[in-house]
């Protein structure tokens, strides 16, 4: 293995999309040390510590994989970087949650190659202080760094054979998609080496221009704002589903009193006095909970405005509970002092959660020794029919937001770290609707369509008769499925 990868900390903290660890890939030029001028937040990321060698890289990396056993990873790539991270992400479309790509161009023109591949021979030290300024243009304090601790060091340890290695796999690099995985393009406006207009495009990938940034965006705090971006996006759903939510909710009423029974028939010696609920939206499982535990104090926690309204307008003579407008992940995060609760419960709300090992761990740290947590929650083969049907009317994947919900076996493995008895059921729910315009309807009026935004995905009068036709040969009708977890776990 030509490639040797180092990982900052034993136990990363969850990434911007899911709780799998970060592998960062540099462009030609650079190796993994780039990332050290980031900061905190990519101090746990993993990366190599040599400039990478195409022929190699993506064999290595599926042996670290290997050797570590990592299952899967985020992975960002940039520049150079990223078309090896499609490559990878290509071949081993398992061991890929995510994909970031940054300052990843269209295509690499012959002769501006050929003119790299020049000066790199003629004057190698000259032409990489050169390079290194271009790429630093609008990152002047991050330059400074990098010319004080690692310039000097990185152009001694060039190896131009192997830079010549990068630039011919440059010249005949070909974006291609990686199906199936979700992907954010994140491009510089102020990039010289991949200037926007060059910038790669591909189908059903979130694309983030960010405006002030050079050849390294991952340098500016705007590049980490994806996850506040997201949760906006969905809450923006949600608000504007309020009105229409108890209508066209009818699954996640369904599934609020499964929970009631479930609590039901959980052994406890004695009721919950105190109670939260994370993501109560318009309070349907908030009256099933006040129903069936009067003598509780319960809080009850929606992020979204809206809801909350919905909710205490059916709460008015329900003094023991308490409705807070507030992030459930910051709530958990933040609560501080004699807040302990004996149940903690969710309806369908944990799969939207950017850190879910973290609020997991929170949780537990929120319950009293004898509490429990009880939730439902979607997984990622829910709507698995439509996502099909979709990328056949479009041509190219549409990214559903199931597509990132945790798996059985990776959500038992978060539950099982931070909880001593963990009891986990899966079901397949499967629901038939009149077409494909109820069904979409339905996303729309429950907000449950996530964050994601998929270019040209418009659906017009054709694409639904398309969908619709679809749909019937596939299944005879308009039929989707739906996963769903119980959970229930003790400290």
């Amino acid at each position: 293995m030509k490639h040797n990868f180092i990982q900052a900390e034993r136990n990363p903290p969850p990434t911007t999309v899911s709780t799998r660890p970060v592998l960062f890939l540099p462009g030609w030029g650079f190796d993994g040390r780039i990332t050290e001028l980031i900061g905190q937040t990519a101090r746990t990321w993993i990366s190599p510590t040599t400039m990478l060698d195409p022929t190699s890289l993506v064999s290595d990396l599926a042996s670290f994989l290997d050797t570590t056993g990592m299952k899967q990873i985020e992975l960002i790539g940039w520049s150079m970087g990223a078309n090896l991270a499609l490559d990878f992400a290509r071949t081993h479309p398992g061991r890929v949650a995510a994909l970031e790509l940054v300052a990843l161009r269209r295509h690499w023109p012959a002769d501006e190659i050929t003119a790299i591949a020049a000066d790199l021979r003629t004057d190698p030290a000259r032409f990489l202080t050169t390079f290194y300024r271009k790429c630093f243009l609008g990152h002047k304090t991050a330059y400074r760094h990098f010319v004080k601790s690692l310039q000097h060091d990185s152009i001694q340890r060039a190896d131009i054979k192997l830079l010549e290695k990068g630039l011919a796999y440059l010249r005949t690099a070909r974006v291609v998609p990686a199906q199936g995985i979700p992907t954010r393009l994140v491009h510089g406006g102020n990039d010289i080496i991949v200037p926007p207009e060059q910038r790669a495009e591909l189908p059903g990938a979130t694309v983030d221009l960010i405006e002030h940034g050079g050849h390294l965006p991952f340098l500016l705090p705007a590049f980490f704002r994806g996850d506040r971006q997201r949760k906006d996006a969905i809450r923006h759903r949600f608000s504007r589903a309020a009105a229409t939510y108890d209508e066209h909710a009818r699954l996640q009423k369904e599934l609020a009193e499964k929970l009631t029974v479930a609590l039901t028939r959980s052994p406890t010696e004695f009721p919950p006095q105190r109670i939260l609920e994370i993501g109560c939206g318009t309070g349907r499982y908030s009256e099933l909970l006040a129903d069936r535990f009067p003598q509780a104090q319960i809080v009850a926690l929606d992020f979204c405005q809206s809801m909350i309204r919905a909710a205490a307008a059916k709460m008015a003579n329900r003094p023991g509970l308490r409705l807070v407008c507030v992030d459930g992940e910051e709530f958990l995060a933040n609560d501080r002092g004699g807040r302990s609760f004996d149940l903690i419960t969710s309806n369908a709300t944990l799969q939207w959660f950017t850190d879910l090992k973290g609020s997991l761990d929170n949780i537990a740290k929120r319950l009293k020794p004898s509490g429990q947590l009880l939730a439902t929650t979607f997984g990622p083969q829910t709507l698995q029919e439509l996502g099909l049907g979709l990328a056949a009317i479009f041509g190219h994947n549409i990214d559903l937001a199931a597509h990132v919900f945790p798996g059985y076996e990776e959500l038992y493995a978060l539950l099982a770290s931070s909880f001593a008895q963990v009891h986990m059921e899966r079901k397949i729910i499967q629901r038939q609707y009149p077409c494909s315009l109820d069904l979409l309807m339905q996303i729309k009026k429950t907000g449950t369509g996530g964050w994601h935004n998929s270019k040209g995905s418009v659906f017009t009068r054709s694409r639904i008769r398309s969908l619709d036709l679809w749909f019937a040969d596939n299944y005879g009708g308009c039929r989707v499925s739906y996963e769903i977890f119980l959970l229930q776990c003790r400290k």
